[in-house]
């Protein structure tokens, strides 16, 4: 139903920037976006007020990232934890085999620093 609506293509686009404009420019550019769009249906009506609601008059210290200087994914996290669950073994492993999880990968990270210390260098990963 939507696909073909340009109209309401846009809105989206113009909601889906938001986290990218400055955080006092955010209700500007969110209300100029409503004034544009002229569709009052009751499902465009429903995505306005979500927004709006949720995001707009929201938390935007917490979702907006146009001062960003850190990661804005967790794909680093998710990463590690991906491999903390490859060195288990297993998909829910005992505390003991955690712990001792934990302590192989603090070993290895302490030795990684000690060599960055004594002027090693990173080895790029490798692209797949």
């Amino acid at each position: 139903m939507f696909k073909e609506d340009d109209e309401f293509r846009r809105l989206v686009r113009r909601a889906a920037v938001l986290p990218l404009v400055p955080e006092n420019s955010v209700e500007d550019v969110w209300f100029q976006a409503l004034e544009d769009n002229q569709d009052d249906s009751p499902p465009v009506m429903r995505f306005k007020d979500y927004v709006t609601e949720t995001w707009v008059e929201g938390h935007l210290q917490h979702w907006n990232h146009y001062d960003n200087d850190g990661p804005r994914t967790t794909n680093a996290v998710e990463g590690w934890h991906h491999k903390l669950n490859a060195m288990c073994r297993r998909p829910h492993p005992n505390i003991y085999l955690f712990v001792q999880t934990l302590q192989k990968e603090q070993a290895v990270n302490e030795a990684k620093i000690i060599q960055l210390d004594a002027g090693g260098i990173v080895r790029p990963k490798k692209r797949k």
